[in-house]
């Protein structure tokens, strides 16, 4: 039997639903190393306690390959932002390098051996940082099987303990070069964006924007692949902030991306544009894409309740 080794960083919480359908396809690949984190339940939330439990216990109950387990599972809640945080160094203390999947975002098999590839592939090369399982234009005639990103997109993701290392002193150097990192990457409209993405981070407690910050200020591209290999299947009222479940992102569509991954040097190119696009289409830097996308999402709800 196979077993796959690349260790593997599950962050739980209290999604019973979406938690087991990750972990199938966790239980498919058979990591030999599995660690998980978990915050813990709130106090002011009915039951929550119990379900945070619940779903721990069943995860454990169900690994049922030869795996060397680790758990980090809290007992007072601390928050998204330290909790993943924590989590994800926890992990790098006993890691090099490792693949994250949270409770929401759903792999297809092509997602692990792309990652055990680019981690395997680019580990010694440092103007890699971060390696995304992502592709919001899988429609995109794209040469090659993948290209390089500024953008860390972190549904479904790889790095290594060398660049997270460098995740908490990289955010208290941001009030005084924040600005000019950003700029020196993106354009006005863009680093606007990004500036106060991160200067808001702490306050809506996200964790993903300082990652990205410390990517920005070590020039740390991002391997994007050419097919998307995560459906982000968390959108909904339960969610922290992607509570629309019309949303175009939601539950995207997986394919398949087989070995050998083929890397095409016009790409070097082509990813900035797709950066740029991205910019444009998913995170709302165009006033104009913003009403389109509230007017579709009031549409789709106005449809649901007429039916």
């Amino acid at each position: 039997m196979k077993f796959f080794d690349i260790p593997i960083l599950f962050l739980i919480f209290n999604k019973p639903e979406t938690s087991l359908r990750v972990f199938s396809e966790i239980r498919k690949v058979k990591p030999k190393k599995l660690y998980i984190g978990c915050d813990g339940p709130r106090n002011f939330i009915k039951n929550e306690s119990h379900k945070v439990l619940s779903l721990q216990e069943s995860i454990i109950n169900q690994i049922d390959w030869d795996c060397e387990v680790k758990t980090f599972f809290r007992d007072t809640n601390y928050g998204c932002r330290i909790a993943v945080s924590d989590a994800i160094t926890w992990f790098f203390n006993s890691e090099e390098k490792g693949i994250i999947l949270e409770d929401d975002c759903l792999p297809c098999e092509s997602f692990f051996n792309f990652s055990k590839h680019m981690l395997k592939k680019y580990e010694n090369d440092y103007k890699i940082w971060h390696i995304s399982g992502t592709n919001l234009f899988s429609e995109q005639k794209i040469k090659g099987d993948y290209y390089f990103s500024k953008i860390p997109l972190i549904w479904g993701w790889a790095t290594w303990a060398s660049r997270w290392k460098h995740y908490h002193e990289k955010r208290q150097s941001f009030n005084s070069n924040g600005m000019k990192v950003i700029r020196n990457l993106f354009n006005r409209k863009e680093a606007s964006f990004w500036y106060k993405t991160i200067s808001n981070s702490h306050n809506i407690d996200a964790w993903d924007a300082d990652w990205a910050f410390c990517c920005f200020s070590n020039k740390g591209y991002s391997i994007q692949p050419k097919k998307n290999l995560i459906s982000n299947i968390g959108f909904g009222d339960e969610a922290r902030t992607t509570k629309d479940i019309d949303h175009e992102l939601a539950s995207l569509e997986t394919f398949e991306l087989l070995e050998p991954y083929d890397f095409n040097k016009e790409m070097l190119y082509i990813g900035e544009s797709l950066d740029s696009q991205t910019m444009r289409t998913f995170f709302s830097i165009s006033f104009k894409k913003t009403i389109q996308r509230k007017i579709k999402s009031i549409y789709k709800r106005l449809r649901k309740h007429e039916k």
